[in-house]
This record gives C-alpha cells, structure tokens and sequence, in this order.
C-alpha cells in the first residue's frame, strides 16, 4: 500500500491510514510512501499493524543503510532479521536518522595516533 502524498516527502507514514487497511483487509499489508528518517520506520513498526515497511526512496536519496536501520529498531526492541556479523552492538545510534553518532574526539585521537611498528620480512 503507498500513500501517494506522502511519497516523497520524507513527512513519514500516514500512520492512521495504514492502520485502517491492515486492520480491514485480511491479506498482508506492505506500507511505503513518506519514509525521511529511521525514526518514521519505528513508528510505522509501533503504531500499525502491517506486516512490513518499505523505505525506497529514503536509501536512494540520503547516506542511509539498510544494516544501519535495522540496527536502530533493534535497539528499540523491535524484531528484525540481522542476515550479517555486522549488528552494531555497543555502537551510539543517532535517534532521528539511526546513523552511527560520532565517537568522541579523544577516541579518535587514539585511533589517529595508534603506533604500528614496521613489518619485518
């Protein structure tokens, strides 16, 4: 199901529709239409009841990834199929756009500086 005026827009779902239809059709209902942040998918997670969210443009059109939002609903408690090694745990998530927060400037000074002797052959 797309919500046509919302596609696009990065304004989020139309919540309310989507769970009018997912509650009156009995055949799964895929949403999409409005995804601008991985907060939307949260909420389209929480608040309805459709049996998955698409995202489309949201990938297409931001420095966004898909491991990347799955990592974020999991953090939220939401169940998500994590199909790599790459699962993000322990790592800050931004709450709006799920992306990896910035370490903190003391970490990556470590990182800058770290002391690799020369490789002997």
């Amino acid at each position: 199901m797309n919500a046509v005026d919302r596609d696009g827009a990065k304004q989020g779902y139309d919540i309310d529709l989507i769970q009018r239809v997912a509650q009156a059709v009995g055949i799964p209902v895929i949403a999409c239409g409005g995804v601008g942040s991985a907060q939307h998918v949260l909420q389209g997670a929480t608040k309805t009841a459709a049996s998955a969210l698409a995202v489309g443009n949201f990938l297409n059109f931001t420095e966004q990834s898909p491991l990347l939002i799955k990592a974020y609903l999991a953090q939220q408690g939401i169940d998500v199929r994590m199909d790599t090694y790459a699962n993000f745990k322990g790592h800050a998530l931004d709450q709006d756009f799920g992306r990896l927060t910035k370490k903190s400037d003391e970490v990556l000074d470590k990182l800058r500086f770290v002391y690799h002797p020369e490789e002997v052959i």
